[in-house]
């Protein structure tokens, strides 16, 4: 295994001005504040290529707060996209990423609603680094889904599965990204595909791709993971987490109120150790505890109304025959 610490200071202030950090942006103040303080912490920030990604129309309540708070914010090498029309968050992400991509050949994502450790750049430069040619590895994530703070274990893992709650990737692995999620239609099919993809049943994956594919949703995350998924990819994961979620409070239009903050556990202070390049593996009994852990918190409010609304039976044949028409009027256009 190698170690953080294995890590000059000065070496790691040399990664971080090759990686640069997206902040996508759109109506919330409070939060992008929220998240620059804790960017601000971090001792490689000031290292690090900024880029702003403010989703828009400025007339828009919220918005025109928000890019004077990012105006204002300053950063030696800082750079800000204000976009005059609404993308949405699904296409300013995927074009945000590939531009920086294209750049740089890897990149930290962080959404406004994110609060993150003041070793979150740290885990993520040198993690970037490390695994940057090790192909099966296709993104690093800060976020960890155990928050138990008294864990001795202290070494990062694989798991089969994205987190879109701060993360950072390669143009390696993105450009295997499929915004189509083609083959998406084996999952009508295939019962142990549907297992496999939702987690064992943890988390409803399938669901979410069929409503993305059938327009009830723009999700790039649900597309990222079935690219990764397909991919037979690894993300690793540190082994507390880095991130905490401040969004589940009714302000985002991609999160539900939870009524309550995210209770995730930030941890400045940890020697986080990586696996090494030859054990690429997934341990069985922490990806079970994981799965558990999902299942446990997922809850009412990770269902879909459209789950509420058609039984699986109806929900299948729906999905077939959108399919049918997609097919047709894919062959009437080449007429």
């Amino acid at each position: 295994m190698v170690t953080i610490s294995n890590y000059s200071l000065e070496r790691l202030r040399d990664l971080a001005t090759i990686t640069p950090i997206a902040i996508f942006t759109y109506n919330r103040p409070a939060h992008t504040e929220r998240l620059l303080s804790s960017l601000s912490q971090n001792e490689l920030f000031l290292s690090s290529p900024l880029f702003f990604f403010c989703d828009g129309p400025e007339e828009v309540q919220g918005v025109s707060a928000v890019r004077d708070i990012v105006h204002k914010f300053w950063h030696p090498n800082k750079k800000i996209v204000a976009r005059e029309l609404n993308l949405g968050l699904a296409e300013s992400i995927i074009s945000g990423v590939n531009s920086l991509l294209n750049d740089y050949g890897r990149v930290i994502v962080l959404e406004d609603d994110l609060v993150v450790s003041e070793q979150f750049l740290t885990f993520m430069c040198s993690a970037l680094d490390f695994y940057k040619d090790v192909e099966p590895v296709m993104q690093i994530s800060g976020h960890s889904f155990e928050n138990d703070p008294s864990r001795t274990q202290d070494y990062a893992v694989f798991l089969p599965f994205i987190s879109s709650w701060g993360w950072g990737t390669w143009e390696r692995s993105w450009k295997k990204m499929d915004i189509h999620a083609k083959g998406w239609e084996r999952l009508l099919l295939q019962k142990k595909l549907r297992k496999d993809f939702d987690l064992s049943g943890a988390y409803p994956y399938t669901n979410i791709l069929l409503a993305q594919q059938l327009g009830l949703n723009s999700s790039w995350a649900i597309r990222w993971n079935w690219s990764v998924f397909n991919e037979r990819g690894l993300v690793l994961y540190p082994p507390v987490t880095l991130v905490r979620n401040d969004g589940h409070d009714g302000s985002g239009t991609h999160c539900r109120d939870r009524g309550e903050l995210e209770s995730s556990v930030l941890i400045a202070e940890v020697a986080l150790k990586f696996p090494s390049k030859n054990e690429l593996i997934v341990d069985p009994n922490y990806f079970a505890r994981i799965q558990k852990a999902i299942q446990d918190s997922r809850g009412s409010s990770f269902q879909l109304p459209l789950i509420w609304a058609l039984d699986r039976l109806r929900f299948v044949r729906l999905c077939i025959k959108i399919y049918i028409l997609k097919i047709k009027r894919s062959i009437f256009e080449k007429l």
